[in-house]
Formats: C-alpha cells, sequence, structure tokens
C-alpha cells in the first residue's frame, strides 16, 4: 500500500465515523419521532440536540413534553427549569411547570407559576438565534405551533390559573379568571361552564344557571348537563 493511498483510506475513515448531524438536525428528527407518539425513543434525540447546543430551548421544551407524555412531570419540570436557568424569563417554560404542579396537586405553586408565565410574557430571550422558535406541543395532539420567543397567550394561562384557583377553593380568583377568559372569547363553553361552578360555590343558583345556559349555547356538554339537573 502506498502512502498517499493509507492517507486516503485515513481519511475516508476519520469522515464516516464523525457525527455530523447538526443541533437542529437532531431537534427535526426527535420531533418527526415525537409526532409518531414514540416520546420514549424521541427523548434521546433531544439529548443529542442538547449535548450539540446546550441552548437550544426548544429541544429542552420538546424533551419536557415528552417526559409529560410519558407521566414523569418531574423530570419535564427539570427540562423546563434548565431553559430558565439562561432564559429566566421563558413564559412557555413557567406555563409548563405550572400545568405539571397542577397534575401533581400541587395547586398553590402551579398558580406561582402561571403569576411568572403571566409577568414574563413578551420579555423572553430570543437566545442564540433570531430565527422564529418551533415547539411541539405534545400536549395538544401533536401539533406543532410556531410561537417566536416560546409565548403564550394570556388567556390560556388566566383559564389554567382559574382552575387551580377553583381547586384551591378561592372561588371570587377563580370567577375573576374566567371572566377574564370570556371577555378574550377563549373556550367560551368551557370558561362559561366554570363561572356557573363558581357560582354555585357561592349560593347563587340562578346567576349559575345564566352562566351554564351560556355554556350550553357554545356546545359546551358540562353545561348541558348542569341546565338539565339544577336549572329547572
Amino acid at each position: 500500500m502506498t502512502p498517499r493511498s493509507y492517507l486516503y483510506i485515513l481519511t475516508i475513515t476519520f469522515i464516516t465515523g464523525c457525527n455530523l448531524k447538526s443541533a437542529d438536525d437532531y431537534l427535526k428528527q426527535g420531533h418527526n419521532i415525537g409526532l409518531t407518539g414514540n416520546y420514549k425513543a424521541a427523548i434521546p434525540i433531544f439529548d443529542k440536540a442538547i449535548q450539540k447546543n446546550p441552548k437550544l430551548k426548544e429541544a429542552y421544551i420538546q424533551r419536557g413534553l415528552c417526559y409529560e407524555n410519558l407521566q414523569q412531570d418531574s423530570l419535564a419540570i427539570n427540562d423546563y427549569k434548565k431553559l430558565l436557568s439562561f432564559d429566566p424569563n421563558n413564559t412557555t417554560a413557567f406555563y409548563y411547570i405550572g400545568l405539571c404542579k397542577y397534575r401533581q396537586k400541587k395547586f398553590q405553586e402551579a398558580i406561582e407559576f402561571y403569576n411568572k408565565a403571566l409577568i414574563t410574557k413578551g420579555l423572553s430571550n430570543p437566545s442564540d438565534t433570531s430565527r422564529p422558535q418551533f415547539v411541539l406541543d405534545l400536549n395538544k395532539d401533536g401539533i406543532l405551533g410556531e410561537q417566536a420567543a416560546f409565548d403564550v397567550a394570556s388567556c390560556e394561562i388566566y383559564y389554567d390559573r382559574g382552575i387551580a384557583y377553583y381547586s384551591l377553593g378561592q372561588i371570587k380568583r377563580a370567577f375573576y379568571d374566567f371572566e377574564n377568559c370570556i371577555n378574550q372569547n377563549y373556550v367560551l363553553g368551557e370558561s362559561n361552564y366554570m363561572v356557573g361552578l363558581c357560582w354555585l360555590a357561592v349560593g347563587k343558583k340562578d346567576k349559575a344557571c345564566d352562566a351554564f345556559r351560556q355554556g350550553v349555547l357554545y356546545g359546551d356538554t358540562l353545561s348541558r348537563k348542569e341546565v338539565s339537573d339544577i336549572c329547572r
């Protein structure tokens, strides 16, 4: 073997053995796997994306959502907190931690994170890239949502915070959050239903029935059941 051919073989071996995939390549690969519902298989792909770029925000969010869908909320929270360690105003991370805390029945903690999500809206640093960020919300039927700077609509935060307030028996605060949702035309059936429950909780049946009837107008089945059961 001549020295030239030996060098050629060494070069080919080196190139073949190198991992030429970028962090974005792994992010897209993990996303595609996540779309199939195979969240467990997607996680190590997002691991590789983060190894390539430790500040790739989308990878932390998507890996966290995979953990959520595997009912591993503590691991999901860890990912969102890692993101917050270098992007401390990330609204989506605060909001998703709130959702996890609620599922853990830590309602007061959930409220605290929803509050932080509201405070930080529009403040998130676009990190090391100016391009729109793509967030795979695996909690929403695997739909890919484009969310520049990882924003979350305030009405979504108000609704989930209202649910947490209601779970704690803080009816007045819950009521105002659901009224806020109605004012923003957000899930009008469900929001009117929750307003009705708030009125029931303070013994105002007539007002509750008015709210339930509004819920029925927007196709809410739970409101229809309440109207049938108590609004006669």
